[in-house]
């Protein structure tokens, strides 16, 4: 992954930080904060890397791509979830968006 591909990676990290910051904390906000936390250390790690370590290089590089992976499955969760929201009519669509807005629970608020 180039140095341009990455930096698009982090600019469409914070857009889907933005685009998601009016619901409640989630586990999926939580899960792209850290996985971009670890991509932008293994990209400043690659830059001191031994060019002689192949291994840790490697390591590297595959940290960094899971990060653009994960958002590249994100992106075709987030269109196909519109999609098929925007198939159903608007009183389910209201239901839906009432149980996403909800505040979450966890097993020991139950």
């Amino acid at each position: 992954m180039d140095d341009i591909a990455i930096a698009r990676a982090i600019n469409l990290s914070d857009f889907i930080s933005q685009d998601t910051r009016s619901y409640s904390e989630s586990i999926l906000l939580a899960q792209l904060a850290g996985a971009r936390e670890e991509a932008i250390e293994s990209t400043r790690q690659l830059l001191t890397a031994d060019p002689f370590n192949p291994k840790e290089i490697m390591t590297l590089q595959n940290e960094v791509k899971r990060f653009g992976e994960l958002i590249v499955w994100i992106q075709n969760a987030h269109q196909n979830a519109r999609d098929a929201y925007a198939l159903l009519p608007e009183t389910e669509q209201a239901e839906v968006l009432a149980l996403l807005t909800q505040p979450q629970t966890t097993v020991n608020d139950a």
